[in-house]
């Protein structure tokens, strides 16, 4: 019970953390101007995969669908998008009913101009696909996944941010 209650803290704590920061990195609201008086607006210069290129933590949750029957799922972990394309990092998935399941996963990423991504994971196995979005440049994501996993078909989505 004990280590129930302080895995279910842990993970509460490393969600509020996360989106702590992804709040943190909003930009602020512009101040209303009249038309008269409307600033110049600039093009973004885009994205590439070295905007992406360092290392992440994230926290995400969702649903796992295993013989029809629906549980909630709860992920937080650590993820490296490094050069080349590819990726790497670990993982603790918690279900409800069940042990936390920790491991690792590689896989392949790719970014487009617009600031969007997606990459294909392999945990042990397991494939999932994971779509995302860049934000704050480069020091923010947010990311949606689906996959195989736990018996089951899962959908996740989540918030991830610098730990550099």
């Amino acid at each position: 019970m004990k280590k129930t209650l302080f895995r279910v803290s842990l993970l509460t704590s490393a969600l509020l953390v996360g989106f702590t920061a992804y709040l943190q990195f909003q930009p602020a609201k512009p101040a209303r101007t009249p038309l008269f008086a409307m600033p110049q607006v600039q093009a973004q210069s885009g994205c590439s995969a070295t905007t992406i290129q360092a290392n992440y933590g994230y926290a995400g949750e969702g649903t796992l669908n295993a013989g029809g029957t629906k549980t909630q799922i709860a992920e937080l972990g650590n993820i490296e998008f490094q050069a080349g394309g590819t990726i790497r990092g670990n993982y603790t998935f918690a279900m409800a009913g069940a042990a936390n399941i920790t491991g690792t996963f590689t896989g392949t990423y790719e970014v487009g101009s617009d600031c969007t991504g997606n990459a294909t994971i392999d945990a042990g196995g397991e494939k999932s696909l994971m779509n995302f979005v860049i934000g704050n440049r480069g020091n923010t994501f947010s990311y949606a996944s689906t996959g195989t996993g736990g018996g089951g078909g899962f959908t996740m989505s989540g918030l991830g941010g610098r730990t550099q």
